[in-house]
């Protein structure tokens, strides 16, 4: 097995994906799951059959045997499964510090969010007030799931 450099694996957003995708399947998921998938990371839940070809074809093309090659992922060409192997620590500690820091940008938001609330309520700003709230709700809801997933 090659060895690499897990900064260079995990540079790019479809690989980060795919790995996370795989943990909440459980380890295991269909290529076609993992493309549908990515492109609703991408484009939302309305993306067009062009996105999902080119998610396609970069991960059979790219990512998966990249992946393969630094022991992370198994894909079965057969049957069309993909598998997530053991992540060695070189690897969890890159994805860790990307969970985390989803966590603290979102701390941060929320925060921000809070004080335009206490501002817009100080200076009777009705407009400010209403914004920030739904703000606060919003990055609130996203730490909470976060935090419980």
């Amino acid at each position: 097995m090659e060895k690499f450099d897990p900064l260079q694996i995990l540079s790019n957003s479809r690989r980060r994906a795919l790995i996370s995708i795989l943990r909440e399947l459980d380890g295991r998921a269909e290529l076609r799951e993992v493309v549908r998938r990515i492109a609703e990371l991408e484009q939302g839940p309305d993306f067009d059959r062009k996105l999902r070809k080119s998610v396609y074809v970069s991960l059979i093309q790219t990512h998966i045997p990249k992946m393969e090659s630094a022991g992370l992922i198994e894909h079965d060409g057969v049957s069309d499964v993909i598998s997530l192997l053991e992540i060695p620590s070189a690897y969890r500690q890159y994805l860790d510090i990307s969970e985390r820091g989803e966590v603290l940008r979102s701390l941060c938001y929320f925060g921000v969010s809070i004080a335009g609330l206490g501002l817009g309520i100080y200076y009777q700003n009705q407009l400010a007030s209403t914004v920030s709230f739904f703000f606060s709700v919003t990055s609130g809801l996203q730490i909470f799931q976060m935090l419980t997933s």
